[in-house]
């Protein structure tokens, strides 16, 4: 978290659990004074007492190593390709994703990549005899191709030729019921909102009660967060704020399925988990 030559590390031989009195921060006014020069504000980490030390991967979201989780964050990422997902499935044989991979990366041997390496020839379309070959007129101008996608078209009721990805989307709409909770119970449906993945956001928590009134609601903004520690942030701080009204939760409906999976399995963010165990506690003594 501190990394500065000037401080002396060699002499620092104390243990957090030093400066924590009855669950408390207890920072002493000099070693105070560090945190403050590195903008480090100490209070905003919630203290786990129940709990004994643990070391974290801080690179791993629940704070766990392991060798994949090394390998990611020193590797140079490229771009994300669109096709990627749709070529790279188990339906489909690897020849033949080859294909469509040297496809997508314009690295067919048709006549015009031939003659980039500096091979001269005559270069006459295999289908039509009409154009030279190339990429772009085999799939798209070829008189050929386009009787083949014009069928595609009649057979499945879809535009192809305009080259447009988003034609072939089909928007769905979907019903869902929004159920009460029983007698002496509250639901909790929380969200977040995020400019960006990270990006400054929010959350935003209601509760009702069997009749479907609205008991309370929740507001509040993050700073710099990515969308899922969003989700997992609105989760908690609405099983807080019920806890602290003595509200009994039926149970909390949120929009991610990640973050719900997440708490299930117990392999929330290790940032949350002192946070997430002191609302438990709190909820387990009402």
């Amino acid at each position: 978290m501190i990394n500065d030559d000037v401080i002396p590390w060699s002499d620092l031989k104390a243990k957090v659990s030093y400066i924590i009195t009855e669950g408390r921060w207890s920072i002493p006014n000099n070693l105070q004074l560090i945190f403050d020069r590195f903008g480090v504000d100490i209070h905003t980490i919630k203290i786990n007492h129940h709990k004994p030390d643990r070391r974290v991967w801080k690179l791993d979201l629940i704070g766990k190593f392991s060798v994949k989780g090394a390998f990611e964050s020193i590797r140079n990422k490229g771009q994300a390709n669109l096709w990627i997902k749709f070529l790279f499935r188990r339906a489909i044989h690897p020849r033949f994703f080859m294909w469509g991979w040297r496809l997508c990366h314009g690295k067919l041997p048709t006549d015009d990549n031939v003659q980039k390496k500096g091979i001269t020839l005559v270069s006459r379309c295999c289908l039509c005899s009409n154009n030279s070959e190339s990429i772009h007129h085999l799939f798209w101008d070829c008189s050929f191709s386009i009787c083949l996608w014009t069928w595609l078209e009649d057979l499945f009721k879809v535009q192809i030729l305009d080259k447009n990805l988003k034609s072939f989307l089909e928007l769905k709409a979907s019903s869902y019921f929004w159920e009460l909770p029983n007698h002496d119970e509250i639901k909790i449906n929380t969200d977040e909102a995020a400019r960006g993945n990270p990006g400054k956001g929010g959350i935003g928590c209601i509760f009702r009660d069997n009749e479907g009134k609205v008991l309370g609601y929740l507001v509040q903004g993050l700073g710099l967060v990515t969308n899922y520690t969003a989700e997992c942030k609105a989760i908690i701080k609405g099983v807080e704020l019920a806890a602290s009204n003595g509200w009994l939760i039926a149970w909390v409906e949120s929009d991610s399925k990640s973050a719900m999976k997440a708490f299930n399995s117990d392999n929330i963010p290790w940032t949350l988990e002192a946070e997430w165990a002191n609302a438990k506690r709190t909820m387990q003594q009402i």
